[in-house]
């Protein structure tokens, strides 16, 4: 069910960008491309600042502690 919704809206996505791409001149989605551009950013920032945070919470400790495996 997970992977179904992700498939979904990965399409979803991606169709978006190519209508846009492909239709000609102004149409009634163009003026959304700004709104949609600052989620798609912001999206992309809480995932970035999430994964460098679970990195730290997973290995900051070894590295901090210096224990077995650290430097792997």
């Amino acid at each position: 069910m997970r992977r179904n919704i992700i498939i979904i809206l990965t399409f979803v996505g991606g169709l978006y960008y190519f209508l846009e791409f492909v239709l000609p001149g102004e149409t009634g989605i163009s003026k959304l491309i700004v709104e949609i551009g600052k989620v798609t950013l912001a999206i992309g920032a809480c995932a970035f600042l999430l994964g460098v945070i679970n990195l730290l919470k997973l290995h900051g400790t070894k590295v901090v502690l210096r224990r077995p495996g650290w430097h792997n």
